[in-house]
């Protein structure tokens, strides 16, 4: 972290914004390429910057001085013990190929200290989306194309090779979608049955109402009516973290799926899967709805965290709750 000396090409530029740091590779003559909202103001840029409607953001190259405003900035090339940076001259040239893209943003898994890492090391990386999910993002990644169309491609088995786009179920876990990603493959929503809202249980905890959703019972005649308890019966306690709550006396009824296979129907659940990016599990869900009729599930169950972990994490009025809101339902039981 260099304090004192200028700029050179090819060094990550930290500017320090009021709740996230904002990134930007400099690409010499006082300019940078970073990561901005459809706002277009260069003062706008951050990683918690709220993006368009359409979930979009753009690159842009800008003065330095313009984007940094009256904010402070570091040069921060942290990451060159780690990874080897790239010769100066391919940063340069991909960098200015990113100017005047749009991508889907995310501000865990595509930030603009993504963008800037993987100009810079071709890998992308942010350190403040791991402090705030609780997770680094280390994956490896190469530099590639995203201005492929996903039409006719969602769902799709076969990962493309670099520099080609992709439309698979990790694509978002690489850094590598199609720009029309989210528009062509995520559209979940657009057909069948859902309700507009959803009026929670009492309480309003995550288990209560993942279970109240599971079973159509409320949470006094299912026994799940909060995240931690002690039952004087069972003389235990049952919690979020620990081995008790996998204890089947606690959980009375019976969930949609129980019922499903009881009946000779065939059940597919996706839940709890931390590790695992959202998206990929919406995909895989869809990829089962393409099985031969004789194979694929007709009872699905998935879960999204979000917004509720971001709700957490950032509070119920941020913009990433807001956003989020817009895009995913917290918990989501889909029937087919």
């Amino acid at each position: 972290m260099d304090q004192d000396r200028k700029p050179e090409r090819g060094d990550l530029i930290e500017i320090f914004r009021d709740l996230f740091q904002h990134w930007a590779i400099y690409v010499g003559d006082g300019y940078v390429i970073h990561v901005v909202s459809d706002s277009g103001h260069a003062s706008s840029g951050s990683c918690s910057v709220n993006p368009g409607k359409d979930g979009k953001v753009r690159v842009k190259k800008e003065k330095l001085q313009d984007v940094v405003g009256n904010d402070k900035y570091r040069i921060n090339n942290r990451l060159d013990e780690k990874y080897n940076p790239r010769p100066t001259e391919e940063i340069l040239q991909e960098a200015e190929r990113f100017v005047g893209r749009e991508f889907s943003y995310h501000v865990l898994l595509r930030n603009c200290e993504h963008l800037a890492t993987l100009l810079r090391y071709g890998n992308p990386h942010s350190q403040q989306a791991g402090r705030s999910s609780g997770e680094v993002d280390d994956a490896p990644s190469q530099i590639r194309d995203f201005s492929g169309s996903c039409k006719g491609r969602c769902f799709e088995l076969i990962e493309a090779e670099p520099p080609n786009c992709r439309c698979d179920n990790l694509c978002k876990t690489y850094l590598s979608c199609c720009s029309d990603f989210d528009e062509q493959c995520l559209k979940t929503g657009s057909c069948g049955t859902h309700s507009p809202h959803m009026r929670p249980m009492y309480p309003s905890k995550t288990f209560p109402n993942l279970y109240t959703l599971a079973t159509g019972l409320y949470p006094e005649s299912h026994g799940i009516v909060c995240n931690s308890m002690y039952d004087p019966v069972f003389k235990a306690h049952f919690k979020l973290r620990g081995r008790e709550k996998l204890n089947h006396r606690w959980w009375g009824g019976q969930p949609i799926w129980i019922t499903a296979e009881k009946q000779g129907v065939k059940a597919g659940t996706f839940f709890w899967p931390w590790v695992i990016p959202l998206e990929r599990r919406l995909l895989t869900i869809l990829q089962w709805l393409h099985l031969p009729d004789d194979e694929r599930p007709y009872v699905y169950a998935a879960h999204s965290e979000q917004p509720d972990a971001y709700g957490h994490i950032l509070g119920p009025l941020s913009n990433e709750v807001k956003h989020t809101h817009t895009h995913t339902h917290t918990h989501t039981l889909i029937s087919v």
